[in-house]
């Protein structure tokens, strides 16, 4: 019952966090489609990260997938360069399709985490069966 108890509590604080976000702290635009971070949330031993997805062409967008990492050096000097797959403990209302000229949010709740001094999150999507793919940097230390 702890299990159902947790998930509850993620969904609705994942719930709350999407109804309060502040507004972009970051965001990316590439072939009519545009990612944004419109929150990040310390909460207890979680980062909630508010996502919005933006598909302004005439085709529907289907997520493959939407990954985090947390990426730390250069990439330009590949040997100091590392890129660790932050995986999700809970995802809220992440769709499978963005409708042509449609907008949809999601939530990521992730295990906390802080970024060192040369640290950043990387968050890349890709669709499904289709070329368009798009990658998110973000220094800012811009968390609630």
């Amino acid at each position: 019952d702890s299990i159902a108890t947790r998930t509850r509590f993620l969904e609705n604080r994942s719930e709350v966090f999407l109804q309060t976000s502040r507004g972009k702290i970051k965001s990316r635009k590439k072939k009519k489609l545009k990612l944004s971070v419109v929150d990040m949330v310390y909460d207890k031993n979680n980062v909630f990260i508010v996502f919005e997805l933006e598909n302004r062409s005439r085709i529907d967008f289907q997520l493959d997938f939407l990954k985090v990492y947390l990426s730390q050096g250069s990439r330009r000097k590949n040997a100091s360069f590392q890129k660790l797959l932050k995986k999700p403990v809970f995802t809220y209302q992440v769709p499978e399709v963005v409708e042509a000229r449609g907008k949809r949010k999601l939530v990521y709740v992730l295990p906390k985490f802080t970024l060192g001094e040369n640290e950043q999150i990387e968050v890349e999507i890709r669709e499904d069966n289709g070329s368009r793919r798009l990658q998110l940097f973000l220094k800012e230390r811009r968390l609630r």
